[in-house]
């Protein structure tokens, strides 16, 4: 008898198991905790969970804290496991290998602290749904996989994986959801296949990219989510001449890469709402954002941009947050009047602004103007405009005077404009000059 190399976790869902008076389960309800289940000398221990006495609780988990398993095989575990539940959680694995038989009719296996996992045996399984592997020394996604016929999400996180081949998935006629965080990938092979069936979410964050040609994502017509944050990516490219479209792409996720430039002109993504441009390098905006009539969210926040022209958003009807702070904004420029009727937010904070004009702007839902630590000495009139949701302004650590703070006491006092206030006669002014809105409450303030 030994131990078995893995801490195992079974859960079991909505599964009907025999209440054992605390000889077997040392919990009641939902969840059945079983500290030691040892099947060498019981090797139908699972199946009894399964029986049907006269005296029965439902659980929706049960968990195996210390599994003795003698010479029964990871594979007659998830067989016999199967009888019972219909998702398998090993929350710590040594083994260097899993083998998935045909009669394994689980539909959800999660594999965590996997870190000696390096080979899938997997014959034709049209059982599993979920598969979720954690901390593996897998270096490419295991040709086995195709094998997995049903597959609708894969996750492959936190392990060795340095290509990602679209080709294989594509195989996965209802795969769904791939998503590949934390490995060491840089380079994407396209599909062979004109299409790559259903994937709908490509998630291949906290990788190695340093470039990617859109071109080999075309065939994912029903791709909604593309996150490509936290690589090295200084080159988003496409084919001479050609045009990429993506008709159900929703979520567009570039932040924390080395982007200095980037034009949207080959991609042709009408359905885009949501485009997270953060933290990159950004010292122009990207061009042809006008592709995007549907945007809902534009974040250009953490770069470098230096100044900014409302008239690239004139097409942008349906914008509703803009986030524009955390850059070295010494102007923003309305030449004209942009309408943005469903602009909630607009958020300026930590620039270098020194007056902001905002009488071009159309923006009758705003509800947030962020002003925070710029160069302001005047508040930008916005409460005249018909602005009905307008609930903060946030002025706060801008060089104002107490003669500004007085034009707008009404707004102050109403909590519309937030300043810096000094709460106690003990809290320090840099100025030494005060604004006195009432008995209780001051604002630092420039004389």
């Amino acid at each position: 008898m030994k131990w078995i190399s893995c801490t195992v976790t079974v859960v079991v869902l909505w599964v009907t198991a025999v209440s054992t008076g605390g000889t077997l389960c040392d919990s009641d309800g939902v969840i059945c905790r079983i500290s030691n289940l040892n099947i060498t000398s019981s090797p139908e221990a699972f199946t009894l969970l399964a029986q049907q006495p006269s005296s029965v609780t439902t659980y929706t988990s049960v968990m195996i804290q210390q599994l003795i398993m003698g010479s029964t095989t990871i594979a007659d575990l998830l067989i016999n496991a199967s009888t019972i539940t219909n998702s398998v959680l090993f929350k710590k694995f040594h083994e260097k290998n899993i083998f998935l038989p045909r009669k394994v009719t689980l539909e959800a296996l999660t594999v965590q602290e996997a870190r000696n996992l390096q080979t899938f045996i997997i014959p034709t399984n049209k059982h599993l749904k979920q598969l979720e592997i954690t901390h593996c020394a897998v270096s490419i996604v295991p040709p086995a996989f195709r094998n997995l016929v049903s597959l609708k999400e894969l996750r492959l996180k936190l392990c060795s994986i340095k290509t990602l081949n679209l080709a294989l998935l594509a195989t996965l006629r209802h795969l769904e959801t791939v998503q590949l965080i934390g490995n060491n990938i840089t380079t994407i092979y396209p599909p062979q296949s004109a299409l790559a069936a259903n994937i709908r979410t490509v998630d291949l964050s906290y990788n190695q990219l340093r470039r990617i040609d859109m071109s080999v994502l075309r065939s994912l017509k029903l791709m909604q989510t593309l996150n490509l944050e936290h690589n090295q990516l200084s080159t988003v490219d496409y084919r001479p001449g050609e045009v990429v479209t993506l008709p159900r792409l929703t979520t567009l996720r570039l932040s924390n890469n080395k982007l200095e430039r980037i034009s949207f002109e080959q991609l042709n993504a009408t359905s885009l709402e949501y485009l997270v441009l953060s933290s990159n390098r950004f010292i122009t905006v990207p061009e042809y954002l006008q592709n995007f009539p549907n945007l809902a969210l534009l974040a250009l926040d953490n770069n470098l941009l230096e100044s900014f022209d409302f008239s690239i958003l004139q097409s942008l009807g349906n914008l509703q947050w803009l986030e524009l702070h955390d850059n070295h904004l010494a102007s923003v420029v309305l030449p004209k009047e942009i309408d943005l009727p469903y602009l909630h937010q607009l958020l300026l904070a930590n620039n270098r602004l020194q007056s902001v004009n905002l009488e071009q702007l159309y923006a009758p839902r705003l509800s947030l103007l962020d002003l925070r630590n710029n160069l302001l000495t005047t508040i930008p009139n916005v409460f005249e405009k018909g602005i009905e949701q307008l609930e903060s302004v946030n002025v706060v650590d801008n060089p104002l005077t107490c003669g500004t703070y007085e034009t707008y006491r009404k707004y102050i006092h109403l909590g519309m404009i937030v300043p810096k206030w000094v709460l106690q006669n003990a809290d320090l002014c840099s100025t030494g000059t005060y604004f006195t809105l009432t008995e209780t409450q001051r604002v630092c303030c420039l004389v």
